[in-house]
């Protein structure tokens, strides 16, 4: 007899184990079973069979069979068509995804670049202003050692030296009134400190140039004398106070400078961390798109194979269809003995 074709004769068959309740039988089948499906000369005897038995009907299980076996591949591969193009579908969104956060880094990027983050300083003015005045403090320490020289002192140098430090640069504020008019002293508390503040700003640059010029006067004229002491008061009163003012100007705007670099340090490094990030999402959407490549190419071959199981299905139905004709036909002309003789060949 043919061989199985349907559920109901695999489970009827002695020694088959039964499929599982809801199993396709073409899966459970064995590869054998299926040969006269999948060879055409196969499929022409089963024909010619069924066109030689007694039975007129055309045999639908045989039909069934035959569709059934090519419906099974087929539902095989609508099912992994579905998985594909999901996955299809999600590399698309990722490539999407990954280009809708280029473009925001890229907008960060411009807003970052066209965003100022440098505050207004005079840092270099200061610092230049400081170098100024201590240029001017050298220079003229060499004036005030050089009249001191002419007394009678033991040491000279020394005097000098001392006087010309106390004389420049001795302060009692964090900076010089000279140069804050806008901090007048007012009130109780500070009538107490006032004194000191007339004592450094102008009593002890006094003291000190009237010093200097004593020691030397005997040396000089008198109207050097003079000129000579206010030269030398105006030094102390000015030049050293402006420098120690300066000085804390430059570290006011050199923690400005500071700053400055430092925004324009974080702002460089979110434009570089931004540049990878972008690197890294122009990677992701290039494997995103091989990846959805080769997910396209393997739709196309299999609904390629689809197309050829489809095709095949008719075109077996339709062949086991001409030979079960013809059979039928031919089996009018042949005896008994003879339609006995083929069939037993059959078995």
């Amino acid at each position: 007899m043919s061989a199985i074709l349907s559920s109901e004769a695999i489970q009827s068959i002695p020694g088959e184990k039964k499929p599982e309740r809801g199993t396709p039988w073409i899966l459970t089948a064995q590869p054998s079973d299926f040969d006269w499906i999948l060879d055409k000369n196969l499929l022409r005897d089963e024909g010619v069979f069924y066109g030689l038995s007694e039975n007129n009907e055309i045999p639908a299980e045989k039909i069934d069979a035959i569709r059934h076996f090519f419906q099974e591949r087929i539902k095989v591969l609508e099912k992994s068509l579905d998985v594909q193009r999901t996955e299809a579908a999600f590399c698309r969104n990722e490539m999407a995804d990954s280009a809708l956060q280029i473009e925001t880094w890229r907008k960060r990027i411009e807003e970052v670049s066209m965003t100022s983050v440098a505050q207004p300083h005079d840092f270099w003015r200061y610092a230049l202003g400081a170098l100024v005045y201590a240029t001017m403090l050298i220079c003229n320490f060499w004036l005030v050692q050089s009249w001191i020289s002419t007394s009678n002192l033991s040491s000279p140098g020394l005097v000098a030296f001392g006087v010309y430090l106390f004389g420049s640069l001795s302060l009692f504020s964090r900076a010089s009134q000279l140069y804050h008019s806008e901090n007048k002293l007012g009130g109780e508390a500070d009538r107490r400190e006032s004194w000191k503040t007339y004592l450094e700003e102008w009593a002890i640059p006094f003291v000190v140039a009237l010093f200097v010029v004593y020691q030397g006067h005997a040396a000089h004229s008198n109207g050097e004398s003079a000129i000579f002491f206010m030269l030398i008061f105006s030094i102390f009163l000015f030049v050293g106070k402006g420098f120690l003012n300066t000085l804390v100007l430059v570290r006011t705007e050199y923690g400005k400078l500071a700053q400055n670099q430092k925004a324009r340090r974080l702002q460089r490094e979110y434009q570089r961390n931004a540049y990878k990030e972008m690197a890294q999402q122009e990677i992701e959407i290039k494997q995103f798109m091989e990846k959805e490549t080769a997910i396209k190419l393997q739709i196309l071959e299999d609904e390629k194979t689809r197309a050829l199981f489809q095709e095949q299905q008719e075109t077996n139905v339709s062949l086991f269809l001409s030979e079960f004709g013809l059979a039928k036909a031919m089996r009018q002309s042949l005896n008994h003995k003879q339609l006995s003789h083929l069939i037993s060949n059959r078995h």
